[in-house]
């Protein structure tokens, strides 16, 4: 018998059979090797998503694997190949998808998390979403294939090059310490109690920025390198209102005396410059 890890309730998991669907016309059906547990999956494991994802849920969207069984119709595919899944489902139907922006499909599918994911065996998938793996690249290591490729896009968007500084104020700014104006004690980074040293430094950068009519999230994106790449900083969003906080933030002002303020105080590094990133 094959199993599927579920999430059933708010820090709550089981194992239940697998529902076994066997692959369909344009359909593969990988068995799963490894599996990476996601920032999104610790967000719904602990409650944070129940508006979203009906229960009982199997997660997994981060994998790799070898195919069990081809479908009818699929081409390019055998049993055997090592393959990790984009976890994305489109229509390809809809204005966005038509307009080249599939990513933001209107009846987007996000496998993991609107519909059944990797941790179970086996796994029925779109053969569409198959990303071939190199025989020379162990499996434990593949299953992290999809949260690099996300990361390797963002560097590439943003043009980095060697010796340019960058900041990069997703992982931050989403979890807690520098999405509010005030960090308060209790504040979650990367999933635990921030120490109280970043959080005490958080609140003496927004007493700086309250000082200059701004906030902390705005001085954040806001924050002055010698190529911007803040990115992803909608990640995680969970309502409109939040978007659209983080939209205004974009088109926020944010005085260039602030970088001096903060520098001079030792809450910025020394070489962050002062004369960009800002409004007179």
């Amino acid at each position: 018998m094959t199993l599927a890890v579920r999430y059933t309730a708010a820090r709550t998991l089981d194992t239940a059979p697998a529902p076994g669907v066997e692959p369909g016309p344009g359909e593969v059906e990988p068995a799963p090797a490894c599996v990476g547990i996601c920032g999104t999956d610790l967000h719904i494991f602990h409650g944070d998503m129940d508006a979203r994802v009906a229960t009982p849920a199997v997660l997994g969207h981060e994998m790799s694997g070898r195919i069990l069984r081809v479908g009818p119709d699929v081409e390019g595919w055998r049993v055997g190949d090592a393959v990790t899944v984009m976890p994305l489902r489109r229509d390809d139907t809809c204005p966005a998808c038509h307009a080249g922006h599939q990513h933001i499909c209107r009846h987007l599918d996000f496998i993991g998390i609107d519909s059944p994911g990797a941790i179970q065996q086996p796994w029925t998938v779109p053969a569409s979403t198959l990303t071939r793996l190199p025989e020379s690249l162990p499996l434990d290591r593949a299953a992290l294939v999809e949260p690099t490729a996300v990361a390797v896009r963002d560097v590439g968007r943003a043009q980095v090059t060697d010796g340019e500084k960058t900041v990069v104020a997703a992982g931050v700014f989403n979890s807690g310490l520098r999405s509010r104006p005030w960090p308060a004690d209790g504040t979650k980074y990367d999933y635990q109690d921030a120490p109280p040293e970043p959080v005490a430094r958080a609140r003496a950068i927004a007493e700086v920025c309250e000082e200059h009519g701004t906030s902390l999230p705005a001085a954040v994106i806001a924050f002055p390198t010698t190529r911007p790449s803040t990115v992803n900083v909608t990640l995680g969003m969970r309502d409109r209102a939040q978007v659209t906080q983080n939209v205004a933030l974009q088109r926020s002002a944010v005085p260039r005396a602030l970088w001096h303020d903060l520098r001079e105080r030792g809450l910025i590094r020394q070489d962050v410059p002062t004369t960009v990133g800002g409004v007179p």
